[in-house]
């Protein structure tokens, strides 16, 4: 018998905590052979998800609920303290808080596993805008989503908001998640290209989705800048490993920063123009080249970006090359 972990890290949101345990409750047992539990990761200093957690006991419960509060600030220490009490298991799946599963979502992850023996299956996630209405450049452009378009294996990595991890794979490479950058996110990135670069297989799972809630204070262009600004750092430190380093290494990601800074920045101009003078989706995809330029120079300078900073949280120390 195999046994599966979905875990959540959790973190200031108790009410979209009650109603993703509540959707898992009414996922479907993904295939006989295999045990089903569900734990909570709890990153509030306070520990605030229990009384959540407690509010799942009797006979409403399909899946058994696990609580553990991990009191180091950010999502690394949350992704590792998952890898450490899952030692029983054989598979984790992560689903973040603030996201809906659709209600096939469990299965298609575990058949694409079976189907491709991958150290890590990844299914799409889908905005689902909450209070006002976005834009029409933002859901044109669909920038909150991730999708997954067609079912195979991928040359690049994925993220944790929705995927399946092969603890076996993971034991074999003795991996874990980078807490430098806990408060600068990207950790997840790093994460399965390293699984890539030791030769593991990652694969797609085009039937597996969740819904991903998209707050007011998200659906705008500043945040999205910002997110794309810190993803430009996360490539740069991902090429950084791949090329092992090196005291030309940051001296490169700032060359290459550089030029996607004049490209993107040029070419938001002129679709600026084209679109009228108005944004656009073309403006906001020549923006994220643009954004992304500035990350890879932040990496070359030795800034962070602190995407997931905390009022009373100390920073990250400086993530090397």
């Amino acid at each position: 018998m195999s046994f599966l972990a979905i875990c959540i890290p959790t973190y200031q949101r108790n009410q979209e905590l009650g109603e993703l345990l509540d959707a898992l409750q009414r996922q479907a047992l993904p295939a006989h052979g295999i045990g089903v539990r569900i734990l909570v990761i709890d990153n509030n200093p306070d520990g605030r998800a229990l009384e959540v957690v407690n509010s799942w006991t009797g006979e409403n419960v399909m899946y058994p609920i696990g609580y553990v509060h991990e009191t180091a600030p950010g999502v690394a220490h949350v992704r590792n303290r998952a890898l450490a009490e899952t030692r029983g298991d054989d598979f984790l799946v992560f689903i973040d808080d603030d996201e809906l599963p659709a209600e096939n979502w469990l299965t298609e992850l575990c058949r694409r596993r079976a189907e491709t023996h991958a150290a890590a299956v990844f299914g799409t996630v889908e905005a689902l805008y909450e209070g006002s209405t976005p834009p029409d450049w933002m859901r044109e452009g669909d920038f909150h989503s991730k999708p997954v378009l067609e079912n195979g294996t991928r040359e690049k990595p994925g993220g944790t908001d929705n995927c399946l991890i092969d603890l076996a794979a993971v034991r074999r490479h003795d991996l874990k998640f980078d807490t430098r950058l806990s408060l600068v996110g990207g950790e997840d990135t790093l994460f399965f290209d390293a699984l890539l670069r030791r030769g593991e297989i990652l694969a797609n799972a085009a039937g597996a989705k969740t819904f991903e809630r998209i707050p007011e204070n998200r659906a705008t262009l500043g945040w999205l800048m910002k997110r794309w600004r810190r993803t430009g750092m996360t490539d740069a430190l991902m090429i950084a490993g791949r090329r092992g380093g090196g005291s030309g290494t940051r001296l490169r990601a700032g060359l290459e920063g550089l030029v996607r800074i004049l490209a993107g920045g040029g070419l938001a101009g002129l679709a600026w123009l084209v679109a009228g003078g108005r944004m656009s989706a073309g403006v906001a995809r020549r923006l994220y080249t643009f954004q992304r330029g500035f990350g890879m120079v932040d990496f070359a300078m030795g800034r962070l970006v602190l995407e997931y900073e905390r009022p009373a949280a100390i920073a990250a120390s400086q993530p090397q090359a």
